[in-house]
């Protein structure tokens, strides 16, 4: 199972997607029907058995290919990141299943993760990597405390945000499947984004936050509502399409996809001054590159080796950071970043945190954070929303938001068991 893997037949139903695997395996139609729903089910995904593909979140999509995996029946199971951009609570789930899934089939297992906690649950031994060389082996608990002791603490000092700048009111997004009918995506959301701050959304895997946040940034059309988004002091109404519309605020948003790459053949550099839209000399071009890259908290004498590296010499935490910077390169004013930390370890993600708040402190941007992990919502952000089933719980301290969601989403779980049994 590879690292933020991603790659699902988009047209085809998570069902078929499952179900091709197992026809290949000489499945009968109904075994390998029944056999699917079963993995589905498992993985918690039994009410998008029949969504495609393409509608799927990034979680939901990392389920299925785990699903994809246990159905091949492997005698070894190599998962590199297999809860890496999942919600701590469906995390929980898929680590048991996981648990139990080797116990009853008797599989071989390796386990790659940035998380310490899935590798003191799910290891028999464990092996701490350091720069290519083994640091510490032995038993998970001590692998787990060695690592552990490396994790740097970083003190957050919320910024309250100046006027809004986004601004959005009743907005719905509803679309039809032929299984389940009307899907209420996102329903009836109000909430005003401000200036210069970093806002968090939290919330399960499939809760509605992509859809919200593709709905500000122009991506997806509103089914319902008023989206607005302030731009050189006049509001511009997102829900009209077209350059008169949208098409006015667009040039100053921008977006790090969840999903997001670089060109591996070449430089940094030739990444970052490839994201310029303006024709300027190669100097500004190499000034502007040195003014982002110092924005997300590298050192000149960092970038000035760094520039010339490939994105694969990178660790992954540069990565993250020159990702963002690439982005930066643009000036854009609104910034929406899609689980910028990834799989990112949790020393990673403190240096990701620093270069976003870096960045925002710096070239005074706007940011929408998506993530599900808590730990970098409550690092990172000044206020967070934490949404369900499409619709506002509540808006305020990231920290607050991130206890809430947790206290809520494990109190529905366990409902939602014991109604099972």
């Amino acid at each position: 199972m590879p690292q933020r893997g991603f790659a699902l037949y988009s047209e085809i139903s998570s069902l078929e997607n499952i179900t091709k695997v197992l026809e290949n395996m000489e499945y009968s139609k109904e075994k390998a029907k029944e056999r699917a729903i079963d993995l589905l089910t498992k993985v918690r995904l039994g009410h998008r058995i029949y969504h495609l593909g393409r509608n799927l979140s990034g979680g939901e999509k990392q389920r299925v290919i785990f699903s994809l995996c246990l159905a091949r029946d492997p005698l070894l199971f190599l998962a590199d990141e297999p809860t890496g951009t999942m919600d701590p609570i469906t995390s929980d789930i898929v680590h048991n299943i996981i648990k139990d899934s080797i116990s009853e089939s008797n599989i071989a297992f390796v386990l790659t993760s940035h998380w310490p906690e899935a590798v003191r649950l799910l290891s028999d031994e464990a092996a701490l990597l350091d720069y290519g060389e083994i640091t510490a082996k032995g038993n998970p608990d001590d692998v787990y405390n060695a690592f552990v002791e490396k994790i740097e603490e970083m003190h957050t000092e919320r910024f309250e945000g100046g006027e809004p700048t986004v601004r959005c009111e009743h907005i719905k997004k509803y679309y039809y499947t032929f299984d389940r009918g009307l899907t209420k995506a996102v329903d009836d959301i109000t909430i005003d984004i401000k200036e210069n701050e970093i806002f968090g959304l939290v919330g399960l895997s499939g809760s509605g936050k992509t859809s919200l946040a593709d709905m500000i940034m122009g991506i997806k059309p509103v089914t319902v509502g008023s989206i607005k988004v302030r731009s050189g002091g006049e509001w511009i109404d997102m829900t009209v399409p077209g350059p008169d519309g949208r098409g006015i605020a667009t040039p100053f948003m921008d977006i790090l996809h969840q999903e997001y790459s670089m060109h591996e053949g070449e430089i940094v550099l030739e990444n970052l001054i490839g994201g310029i839209r303006e024709n300027i000399p190669d100097e500004e071009k190499l000034e502007r590159a040195y003014d982002v890259m110092r924005a997300v908290n590298f050192s000149d004498d960092e970038i000035d080796k760094i520039i010339y590296m490939y994105p694969g010499e990178l660790s992954e935490g540069e990565r993250h950071r020159v990702s963002i910077a690439i982005t930066l390169m643009k000036n854009p004013k609104i910034i929406l970043l899609d689980e910028p930390t990834g799989t990112a370890d949790p020393i990673t993600r403190v240096e990701i945190a620093k270069g976003i708040r870096s960045a925002r402190d710096r070239l005074k941007q706007t940011y929408m954070v998506i993530s599900h992990d808590t730990d970098f919502i409550k690092m990172v952000c000044d206020r967070a929303m934490y949404v369900r089933h499409g619709q506002i719980v509540d808006v305020g301290d990231p920290e607050g938001m991130v206890d809430l969601m947790i206290k809520t989403e494990t109190e529905a779980l366990k409902k939602e068991i014991a109604e099972e049994a």
